[in-house]
């Protein structure tokens, strides 16, 4: 399945986006991966829908290592399935085509693997959007992990997309896995997507600023935003990049960060005039980190 925001802006590349195929930063620079490590702290635990950590199947089958001096990750009571063939493939021609920017694909899955971890730890989501999409992950590694959950997989890029939309249909998940191809900005503006998504994940999307100005106007009241950070975040959350009171302005709250997943939860009101305009959120971002 296929949407389409029109819109002047919406065959250029999304805020926090790139001009070329790489996945990147805010600043056109690739964005390094996360530390590695396995989820986020066991107090984000929350709701009925409460999930155990676990981790996702790289490509190959084989679960991740954990980095050295990191603990064996654990199952949720079942083992981790592997992705289907036709994901691989696609996720392998996303590569080939320069949508993850340089080294082999098992290393992002594995950053993959701590968004799942992550997520395991919060309420089950019934609709969720990776921002930012790319070369299709987090979001098809996320996707496989629940088999109820609806995903949009947004990006602005229609060369991107459209391996996207391949995959899907390649991979039979048309009924539940919509591709998006807008700009953030733009999407977070349409009423069929506004403040609806219980999770919106972003990787190397755009800088804090970006993402959450982007992000929080896509988030229902009580859904988690969960964003990869630079591989040197520490165990806390670094109040430079996620400064409180600019998050409050947005309806965000930051709940922890740990293993290079800072995890935020919209509990306000996000102002109706946000996000603003397309390329704007980049220009002039609310807060500098």
């Amino acid at each position: 399945m296929h949407d389409e925001v029109s819109g002047a802006d919406a065959g250029r590349p999304s805020t926090g986006g790139v001009p070329n195929d790489t996945t990147s930063g805010a600043s056109g620079e690739p964005t390094p991966s996360p530390a590695d490590g396995a989820g986020v702290e066991d107090h984000l635990t929350v709701g009925a829908g409460e999930r155990s950590p676990g981790t996702v199947m790289p490509a190959h089958g084989v679960v991740a290592s954990p980095a050295p001096g990191q603990s064996e990750p654990t199952a949720a009571g079942s083992d981790p399935s592997p992705l289907p063939p036709a994901v691989i493939a696609g996720l392998e021609r996303a590569r080939s085509l320069g949508f993850f920017g340089p080294g082999p694909l098992d290393g992002q899955l594995e950053v993959a693997n701590r968004f799942a971890a992550a997520l395991r730890m919060l309420p089950r989501p019934e609709r969720a959007l990776d921002l930012g999409s790319g070369g299709g992950l987090p979001g098809f590694a996320l996707v496989m992990e629940d088999s109820t959950s609806e995903w949009f997989l947004l990006d602005a890029m229609a060369r991107r997309t459209t391996v996207l939309d391949e995959v899907v249909v390649d991979a039979g998940l048309e009924e539940r896995v919509t591709v998006v191809t807008a700009r953030a900005e733009d999407a977070a503006h349409d009423p069929a997507l506004r403040e609806s998504f219980d999770v919106v994940v972003s990787r190397s999307f755009g800088a804090p600023a970006v993402v959450a100005e982007c992000a929080t106007a896509l988030l229902r009241h009580g859904g988690h935003l969960l964003v990869s950070e630079p591989p040197d975040a520490g165990a806390t959350t670094d109040e430079r990049r996620w400064p409180p009171a600019e998050l409050a302005a947005l309806g965000l709250r930051s709940l922890d960060t740990r293993h290079g997943i800072h995890v935020m939860i919209k509990d306000g009101p996000t102002p109706a005039d946000l996000p603003r305009r397309s390329g704007v959120p980049k220009k002039r971002p609310l807060w500098t980190s």
